[in-house]
């Protein structure tokens, strides 16, 4: 029997039908299931007025996953690829059956803002062909932390879909099904590995309309990473390298897990071995990048790989100086009388297995604070607790990282930070890197996997 993988994905899925903008407020009855379950006692009373679920199809003696073609072929889905963006892959007919095969009946599209102008199409599409009604929740979407699972729920939908991210939330947590779509986008590798060629002066560079803008780095050993939209192709962008380049280059591409080979995160970033000498981060932007960057500061060059422009840049982040501003404010909050804790009630961010240890920890230090649910952070809202001493954020650790000491004059800790600050942890001052490992299966005790009883057998 074959195992079953140690991460749980979903598939995707989209709709419309009637679409609905939903407004951005999350009551704290919502918020108060966390990542990790919450459990409800006695059956929930059925609504005699509610729809009862489209029968499944059946499926005789076949691969429940194998599409039919009654639904490749359907016009509606092709109209549909028709009218969405060239290289983004939707993954339409797979959604489609896979809500036509479980009995869904209303879905919640979830999808960052740069997408949003797609849910209209989407929405067409499961309608016509698997008639399938949808809501589209227009809330800012920064990650699958921000997935609103609650809120789906809430508005009637039997199914969720969230797209552009992978995910975080394990699907067993959820309260409804998720599907996520990575929307992956095309990767064209000969351009790419032809960039990579000539930035290090590989032997046999044939000529591309690839440029690189960065003088060559002498290195024998380089680690691929990028977004999730990207990961998809540097599996096999890294065999032709191997086939192309020999001995010349060695390739890695390292794993946080659950996230994918080579998959880095706003919070999180896989840890990349020491000997590597470049990292070369194929993303449109920076913000993913400057995870790696603070988790990896042993590694001296850092390459971003634009994919539309096919340029192979250096990329410039001064993570020490980073590090050095976080450290000033964990010593400023050690003496802090009074705490404010933030739970972003933003879809899941505010992990309440993280709010607890961090009460426990305080009132064991009979140190006083006061808890702030909040959907998002504001220098207003901040600077309206004249009584705060210090903050400590559990929504986003790049809040504090990026614009902590723009919000606010107090500081404003993440999850790592305040357990330094209250003497649990102790400041990692190595050049190895800042600790970006919020959602990594192998993360502090600040993180939201951290097992406590795995955590005690690691370390007797």
């Amino acid at each position: 029997m074959q195992r079953r993988p140690k991460r749980k994905f979903c598939l995707l899925a989209c709709a419309r039908g009637e679409i609905l903008l939903v407004a951005s407020f999350v009551s704290l009855a919502i918020f108060s299931s966390s990542i990790d379950g919450g459990s409800s006692r006695g059956k929930a009373r059925k609504d005699p007025e509610a729809r009862s679920p489209s029968p499944k199809p059946k499926v005789h003696g076949r691969n429940p996953f194998l599409i039919p073609e009654w639904i490749t072929e359907h016009s509606g889905l092709k109209d549909a690829k028709a009218r969405l963006p060239d290289g983004y892959e939707f993954e339409l007919a797979k959604t489609a059956w896979t809500l036509k095969r479980k009995g869904a009946r209303r879905v919640a599209l979830q999808m960052p803002e740069g997408l949003l102008r797609c849910a209209s199409v989407i929405s067409d599409c499961l309608k016509a062909v698997v008639n399938v009604t949808s809501v589209t929740l227009s809330d800012v979407v920064y990650g699958a932390c921000c997935l609103e699972d609650h809120r789906a729920k809430l508005l009637g939908c039997d199914y969720l879909i969230h797209y552009g991210h992978s995910c975080l939330v394990p699907v067993d947590h959820s309260k409804l099904p998720v599907l996520y779509v990575f929307v992956t986008l095309r990767l064209e590798i000969p351009p790419f590995i032809e960039a990579v060629r000539r930035h290090f002066n590989i032997s046999s560079a044939s000529s591309s309309s690839s440029l690189s803008l960065s003088p060559p780095t002498k290195t024998k050993k380089i680690a691929l990473m990028g977004t999730i939209q990207f990961v998809g192709g540097m599996g096999e962008a890294r065999r032709r390298m191997a086939k192309s380049f020999g001995k010349e280059l060695e390739i890695e591409i390292p794993q946080a897990q659950p996230l994918s080979p080579g998959e880095t995160l706003g919070c999180t970033s896989p840890r990349v071995a020491a000997g590597v000498s470049a990292v070369v981060f194929v993303a449109d932007g920076t913000f993913h990048l400057e995870a790696a960057m603070l988790q990896n500061r042993h590694v001296p060059v850092f390459l971003r790989y634009d994919p539309y422009t096919h340029l192979l840049l250096r990329a410039n982040y001064s993570a020490q100086s980073v590090v050095s501003g976080r450290k000033e404010c964990i010593q400023r909050a050690a003496n802090a009388s009074t705490f404010g804790i933030i739970q972003g009630t933003l879809g899941r961010q505010g992990n309440p297995r993280i709010i607890e240890r961090l009460e426990n920890l305080l009132k064991r230090r009979k140190i006083k604070y006061i808890l702030l649910p909040v959907p998002e952070v504001t220098p207003a809202l901040l600077n309206a607790f004249d009584q705060i001493d210090a903050w400590i954020q559990v929504a986003c650790p790049r809040l504090s990282i990026d614009w902590g000491l723009e919000y606010s004059s107090k500081p404003i800790l993440t999850s790592y930070e305040a357990f330094i600050a209250l003497g649990e942890e102790k400041w990692k001052d190595n050049p190895t890197g800042y600790p970006m490992d919020f959602y990594a299966n192998r993360g502090g005790s600040w993180s939201n996997y951290w097992n406590p009883q795995k955590a005690r057998l690691s370390a007797s």
